[in-house]
């Protein structure tokens, strides 16, 4: 077991052992909201999983105001449709057209979809779906804010009476795990259930006699759960799309309190492959099918011809271990130019806007190339042999390609575990032993046929038939 499956073991017995999840706010099962991010910051001390979120402008958040009439008009015009899809506004340049990589297949199957699209400046400059939006609730969320007056309590002044269910639970925690949280931690919390209530609220009237089922990906923040506990109520089927690595060693799709009731999970999780699907522990009420990536079969379709470079070497940023992978792809280009080698460093969408302050050093070494444009990281994979970093997606993805991955040892890899003890992946420690098992080419394991499982083939038409069965 690895240091990163001891702790999360550890931290699912003591959330079972003292019965987490029994603690309600205003009716909110509150345990659900924070378990994650007290995990992240407690357990696996990670103070922040996007670093760049630090260095948005006051003006980034408010570009989708200037959408706010054409959002109203939406929802009032809106008809019943098949689906709702819940979707951060995000794109992609793929085969010469903008489209969202994870969503606009739904476009190509036999049933009717509405878009309900989140703005995050991070990842897009402006809003591509003519649906509905959220601006309307954040001037509600402020308004809803000074009421309960959580900015008097940023500032100190505390007039609220702390839940005593929320000062209980978070007792447990500074007891038996030794957690100094801040004087307003049960307030953020009382915050945040509020936050839950509205979009709540705002969700139901969105869905009600409107729709046969809600799709979104990543249910474990506080806009989604609430998306997920509105639908169950209507008696309308939630369905997560999987967005990235999950799995055994992943805190928010594995429990030992198997109960559904409380902890405001999909109904459906469309996983990529069985390789996911059979690593999960959810609740009962929750049912993993694997279907398959529509972003690689559409990738797979038309970069078939591709000829890959086999002195090309791509790392793979993330904001939780860029500056480490940055910093070792410097080191590690200094030595591999010197053997004809081309090496090009791949941001993270979320990194695109501020990598020249988070990463400056990059800035200074004309021998690697910086790609931080919304392409599809496919044409990169399909195109490259060789693909280097800890534990993201485009590293699975890397080996649908027949790509050689290679797995930096640090924080962060136990992600990678099962693939390098099947020989799929290979772990190395520094640049020098990089360099080496690139240049020795023994120890690759063929990638067919994990390949499959990873991704499972016919991802579209497999969607398809799966939502017929959910809603009809």
């Amino acid at each position: 077991m690895t240091e990163h499956e001891n702790k999360l073991e550890r931290f699912l017995k003591f959330e079972s052992e003292n019965d987490l999840f029994k603690y309600k706010y205003k009716g909110v099962y509150f345990w659900a909201l924070i378990r994650i991010p007290i995990y992240v910051k407690y357990f696996i001390k990670t103070e922040n999983a996007h670093p760049d979120q630090k260095l948005k402008s006051p003006g980034d958040e408010n570009k989708y105001k200037k959408h706010i009439f054409k959002h109203i008009i939406n929802r009032i015009m809106l008809k019943k449709k098949d689906i709702l899809c819940v979707e951060p506004n995000f794109y992609k340049i793929i085969n010469d057209n903008r489209i969202n990589p994870f969503v606009d297949f739904l476009k190509e199957i036999n049933f009717s979809t509405h878009y309900h699209t989140r703005y995050n400046y991070m990842l897009s400059d402006d809003i591509i779906y003519p649906g509905t939006n959220d601006s309307l609730l954040q001037l509600t969320k402020f308004l809803l804010y000074v009421k309960f007056n959580n900015l008097k309590i940023k500032t100190g002044i505390k007039k609220i009476k702390k839940d005593s269910e929320i000062v209980e639970c978070l007792d447990t925690l500074r007891k038996k795990l030794n957690i100094n949280f801040d004087e307003n931690y049960e307030y953020r919390i009382m915050a945040m259930v509020q936050d839950f209530i509205l979009y709540k609220k705002v969700f139901k009237k969105l869905i009600k006699n409107k729709f046969k089922c809600v799709i979104f990906h990543c249910y474990y923040n506080t806009e989604n759960m609430a998306l997920i506990s509105a639908a169950r109520e209507l008696n309308v089927p939630s369905i997560e799309l999987q967005h990235g690595v999950i799995g055994k060693e992943h805190y928010a799709y594995n429990f030992i309190d198997m109960r559904s009731e409380n902890k405001y999970l999909p109904d459906y999780i469309f996983t990529f492959g069985d390789y996911w699907t059979d690593t999960m522990r959810v609740p009962c009420g929750t049912i993993p099918i694997s279907v398959g990536f529509p972003q690689i079969d559409l990738s797979r379709d038309y970069l078939k011809n591709v000829t890959q470079k086999q002195k090309t070497i791509v790392f793979y940023s993330q904001g939780t271990i860029g500056h480490e992978l940055s910093q070792l792809a410097l080191k590690f280009t200094e030595i591999a130019c010197e053997n004809g080698y081309t090496v090009k460093y791949k941001l993270h969408p979320s990194e695109c806007k501020s990598w020249k302050t988070l990463y400056p050093d990059l800035l200074c070494y004309e021998k690697i190339e910086v790609l931080d444009q919304p392409i599809n990281v496919h044409e990169i994979l399909a195109s490259a042999k060789f693909h280097i970093g800890v534990n993201s997606t485009v590293l699975f993805e890397a080996l649908a390609f027949d790509g050689i991955v290679f797995a930096y040892n640090i924080n962060g890899v136990s992600y990678m575990n099962d693939l390098i003890e099947m020989g799929y992946v290979q772990l190395f420690n520094d640049e020098t032993e990089l360099l080496h098992l690139i240049e020795n080419g023994s120890g690759y394991v063929e990638n067919k046929v994990i390949s499959e499982n990873l991704f499972k083939h016919n991802s579209v038409k497999n969607i398809e038939n799966e939502i017929h069965k959910i809603i009809n």
